[in-house]
């Protein structure tokens, strides 16, 4: 019998992470080819938000001394005017549109709505104003040489926004993780070929394949391998070219798993092998020279789940992001549920409203493909926690998020709030 020693959840994600590193090639890209990359540099702001004083409202540009009185509107500013002639004196106003430059003579910005109109040359305003009102002072958001986007975010649409703002069209991120996805055993047939009933269509793959798109990653294909050792001892030696190799499949006990014996064969440092974990039980973690092995379970919903609470923080640092930990959210059960105890429980379900429900009450097994798909989120449930009560509190992750580089805690264990 094969020695699987067992590791706590978070301690196998805090003992892969130890031991992973950061990529560190980059490539330039222009900023409309940037979006889900990271970035590998600080950007520093070079053009002030706002880069001038510029107005909030359409309205009017005026003296503090007018409030309550009937004053004579003697110009108008549009959007992009640069109005260095007009001063606002007392007893006039300007009008002025929004984004429109303020003149450093006007005080304050009243709304058109906020003005009473006496006629087409007039009009009254109101008895209370208020210093700088609805004015956008130059660099009141970000100030020159402010670093406005850290090196290792992910760059999102609003990131975009930002470098466009900043007249910057090209960036230096890190190149794409290089992935390969292989799935063994015998059993397994394409989806494109025939199957007979004793063999199974190959969808572990296909959601690693998915999974790893998710997160902009350059992934391939790289088949099934039948249960033969030296065919996989040959087809391992063609890994060096890959950041991460998933396998699928294989790293369990029985007399066909030698996929654990093969890499170690071919200089992989086993890191971890076992998690303590339904669904999940059979996963794998080392390094062969540069390339990491992750090693999924063959069940595909053990895959899955393997794949989202292990797998992801791994890649996420690897990627360069300076945030690689899941985001946790705190809600309420919605329906009292109960499980074995004996490991920690992996538990799909939905978030929505600040509640959660377990898809199915936890009813399903790791061979199946459904839950994932009626589920948006998971809780880990505590070694010897068996039930979770309708309105107990529970930590939520949502997959594929990171909002720290910090552990957060995982385990939902209703036992401590008693």
């Amino acid at each position: 019998m094969k020695d699987i020693k067992l590791l706590d959840p978070l301690e196998a994600v805090l003992k892969a992470l130890e031991n992973t590193t950061v990529k560190t090639q980059t490539e330039v890209v222009s900023i409309f080819d940037a979006l889900n990359r990271v970035l590998a540099d600080d950007i520093a702001c070079k053009k002030p938000l706002p880069a001038f004083d510029n107005s909030a409202m359409d309205g009017y540009a005026v003296k503090l001394s007018d409030a309550g009185k009937k004053v004579e509107i003697k110009a108008t500013i549009l959007a992009g005017d640069f109005p260095k002639d007009i001063i606002i004196k007392n007893g006039m106003v300007s009008k002025i549109m929004t984004g429109a430059f303020v003149p450093p003579s006007a005080e304050a910005i009243v709304p058109y709505e906020d003005a009473q109109k006496f006629d087409e040359k007039f009009v009254i305003l109101p008895q209370n104003l208020k210093d700088s009102a609805h004015i956008r002072r130059k660099g009141e958001e970000v100030k020159e040489g402010e670093i406005i986007i850290k090196k290792g975010e992910l760059l999102r649409p609003a990131h975009i926004a930002i470098l466009a703002s900043q007249g910057i069209t090209n960036i230096k991120v890190y190149k794409k993780l290089k992935i390969g996805v292989l799935s063994t055993g015998s059993e397994i047939k394409e989806p494109w070929e025939d199957a007979t009933e004793y063999q199974i269509y190959n969808s572990n793959s296909s959601a690693i394949f998915a999974s790893c798109l998710e997160m902009n990653l350059d992934v391939s294909y790289l088949g099934a391998i039948p249960d033969d050792k030296e065919l996989f001892k040959k087809t391992v030696r063609e890994f060096y070219e890959y950041d991460v190799i998933f396998t699928s499949g294989g790293v369990s006990v029985g007399d066909a798993d030698f996929t654990e014996e093969v890499f170690c064969s071919e200089g992989m440092q086993k890191i971890i092998h076992g998690l303590a974990l339904k669904p999940g039980k059979h996963a794998m973690y080392g390094i062969m020279k540069n390339t990491t092995i992750i090693g999924l379970p063959g069940n595909p919903l053990s895959s899955i789940a393997v794949f989202m609470l292990f797998a992801t923080p791994i890649l996420a640092k690897m990627q360069g992001r300076n945030s690689f930990y899941h985001t946790v959210s705190l809600a309420k059960n919605k329906k009292t549920f109960s499980f074995g105890g004996k490991r920690a429980n992996l538990i799909l379900g939905t978030l929505q409203d600040g509640n959660f429900s377990a898809t199915d009450d936890y009813e399903y097994g790791s061979g199946m493909l459904t839950p994932i798909i009626k589920s948006n989120s998971f809780i880990i449930a505590g070694k010897g926690v068996e039930e979770i009560k309708k309105g107990d509190e529970v930590r939520v992750i949502m997959p594929f998020t990171f909002n720290s580089n910090k552990p957060n805690d995982i385990y939902t264990n209703p036992k401590q709030q008693d």
